[in-house]
């Protein structure tokens, strides 16, 4: 079981805003570096969010400029609370180089292939990397006869592979299985031609009356991506060779995977990290948040049954609008009668909101019911979101529980001793549903319990 790779290229071609890519601004200038920063740095000024609407870079302010595009910045001026936070800021290859490395796929690969101090992936994609004569790796890679650099490096990946398994064979043999099939899942979305540079959030700087400010964490990543748009600036009035700019996209690449892997494990995916306080933590329609009991009949281990008022409250919008669309067996009734009903059987059980509730499971087109994401805090490792199936309601309205099987409580460190669990994320609308999780499809994901 893992995680699929982030499609750059589809999420590209379905970006509906126009994409900004940093490789066009001339940052050999002071002018252009200042640019760069305003379109990839937060900056902030105050000790808490301006309630003015502002551009990016500050230049228009206040109410009467609100909606206007900033002449300067190209954005426009808006409420920070409003800024839609989808990124249209992208980095695309240097010329002459046919791809990056998908981040998350350089950390797996970086980490199979590095043995002490000695990073195989690098001296393999680095031209200018040298060779001390110390590692048996880089040594069995020079008698293979491997061409190094980037370029090579993608345009002949799978024979290039075949050598590493046979070089690291006798330190990695239990993982080269699982290298090679997530490669043969993953081979189209390896080597993008672009990346989507993280929100603007991500990086944000303070300056206050004492000095500017900034987490050491986005060091990294600001460095990685400026590394990458400045490999076709020219120097000294002379374009950079392909061995060069080899050197620097891999240098970038290793930077950027130290970023990504560091803003996950210390900014975003910690205690108190993004991930708690903004996804995990917030409240949104079509979620909701119990306490567990065990469920004790006839059912599949990663089944969720739901109790009486919180599948009332969860399901209302839809309940409403079958009640006023009717049906063969049941006439419609008005948007006010309908909403007094449903507000009525949340604290009674009525036999026509039941019979709803059970169609609105049966039409899910899986078979398996509505499927569900199970978080259980404060744990954000592998097990504590899950996949679940909500197959029915409970009828009785003295139980409040969320009836989870024993079979699955492993992963979640749960023991039905009072713990609280939040559901979150119907996976698709209803009447869209088809069962599966996708990455490559964010915006048809609800916001977390």
């Amino acid at each position: 079981m893992h995680q699929r790779l982030f499609d750059f290229v589809g999420v590209f071609n379905s970006q509906e805003r126009i994409p900004i890519f940093l490789n066009d601004v001339d940052v050999s200038t002071i002018s252009g570096k200042m640019a760069f920063n305003e379109k990839l740095m937060t900056l902030y000024e105050e000790e808490s969010l301006t309630s003015s609407p502002t551009c990016q870079c500050r230049y228009l302010r206040t109410g009467k400029h609100h909606k206007d595009i900033c002449p300067r910045c190209n954005t426009s001026c808006e409420y920070e609370l409003e800024r839609d936070i989808e990124n249209d800021l992208w980095v695309r290859a240097p010329e002459g180089i046919p791809g990056l490395i998908e981040p998350s796929f350089y950390v797996m690969l970086q980490e199979f292939m590095t043995k002490g101090p000695y990073n195989l992936l690098q001296y393999l994609i680095n031209p200018t990397m040298k060779n001390d004569g110390r590692s048996a790796w880089l040594e069995a890679a020079d008698r293979a006869g491997i061409q190094r650099g980037l370029v090579n490096f993608i345009q002949n990946f799978d024979s290039i592979m075949e050598d590493v398994y046979r070089i690291v064979r006798s330190e990695r043999r239990k993982q080269i299985p699982i290298i090679r099939e997530f490669i043969e899942v993953h081979r189209h979305l390896l080597f993008p031609a672009f990346l989507i540079v993280p929100n603007r959030m991500a990086f944000v700087i303070e300056n206050n009356e004492y000095n500017k400010w900034a987490d050491k964490t986005i060091e990294t990543g600001v460095n990685a991506i400026l590394t990458i748009v400045s490999a076709d600036a020219k120097s000294n009035g002379k374009e950079k060779t392909i061995a060069r700019k080899e050197s620097l996209v891999a240098t970038a690449m290793l930077e950027y995977a130290e970023f990504w892997t560091n803003f996950y494990s210390k900014v975003a995916g910690k205690k108190h990290g993004y991930f708690r306080q903004e996804v995990f933590g917030q409240r949104s329609h079509f979620t909701f948040r119990g306490v567990i009991t065990s469920i004790t009949g006839r059912h599949k281990y990663d089944d969720c049954e739901l109790p009486w008022k919180m599948g009332v409250q969860l399901l209302k919008e839809h309940i409403i609008s079958k009640l006023m669309r009717g049906s063969t067996t049941r006439e419609a009734m008005s948007p006010k009668d309908s909403e007094s009903l449903v507000n009525y059987a949340v604290n009674n059980y009525v036999g026509l909101i039941d019979v709803i509730m059970k169609e609105l499971i049966a039409e899910h087109p899986s078979g398996r019911g509505l499927p569900v994401v199970l978080q259980r805090n404060p744990s954000l490792k592998r097990g504590s979101a899950q996949q679940l199936w909500l197959p029915r309601i409970k009828t009785d309205i003295n139980d409040f529980t969320i009836g989870l099987s024993v079979l699955i409580l492993a992963a979640f460190n749960a023991d039905f001793d009072g713990e609280l669990v939040a559901v979150y994320k119907f996976l698709k609308l209803l009447g869209q549903l088809t069962g599966e999780i996708s990455v490559g499809e964010p915006k048809a994901l609800f916001t977390t319990a």
